[in-house]
C-alpha cells in the first residue's frame, strides 16, 4: 500500500468524547491488511462500511500494520462532548467469508507480529 502522494499522510479521521477515541477506517482497508483484522477486538464498532477502532489497542494495531506496509497515517479529531453514537453501533466482527479470505497462515502472523514489534520485541500499545 503506497502513500496517495509522495509526500502526504493517509488521513483518516480519529472521534473521541468524554470516555474514550476512535479511529473510523473503512473496512476494505483494514481486509486489504490481510491477517491483521483478526487481531481487531470486539471493543471496536462497525457500521455501513466503515470499523472504528478503539484507541486503547486496535488504533494502534491498525497505524503499525500502515506503517510496515509503508503508508503514514495523519488523524483529523473530531470530539464530542457527548457519548459518541458510535457506542451504540454493532460490535465488530469478521464474517465467515472474510475470515476464509484472510485466514493466515502460522508462518505469515508470526511474520507480521515480528514486523510490528519494536527493538526490545514489544508490540505497540503494549504495556
Amino acid at each position: 500500500m503506497a502513500l496517495l502522494n509522495d509526500n502526504l499522510p493517509l488521513l483518516m479521521y480519529f472521534y473521541t468524547d468524554p470516555g474514550h477515541g476512535w479511529l473510523a477506517v473503512k473496512r476494505t482497508t483494514l481486509l486489504s491488511l490481510g491477517s491483521i483484522a483478526f487481531a481487531i477486538s470486539s471493543y471496536s464498532y462497525q457500521r455501513e462500511g466503515v470499523v472504528f477502532l478503539e484507541e486503547d489497542s486496535d488504533a494502534g494495531h491498525f497505524i503499525s500494520a500502515m506503517k510496515v506496509a509503508g503508508t503514514e497515517i495523519g488523524l483529523i479529531y473530531k470530539h464530542s462532548d457527548r457519548s459518541s453514537e458510535i457506542r451504540q453501533f454493532e460490535r465488530f466482527a469478521l464474517t465467515d467469508a472474510e475470515q476464509e479470505e484472510i485466514r493466515p497462515s502460522l508462518q505469515d502472523c508470526l511474520q507480521q507480529v515480528l514486523s510490528m514489534s519494536d527493538e526490545t520485541g514489544r508490540l505497540p500499545g503494549a504495556e
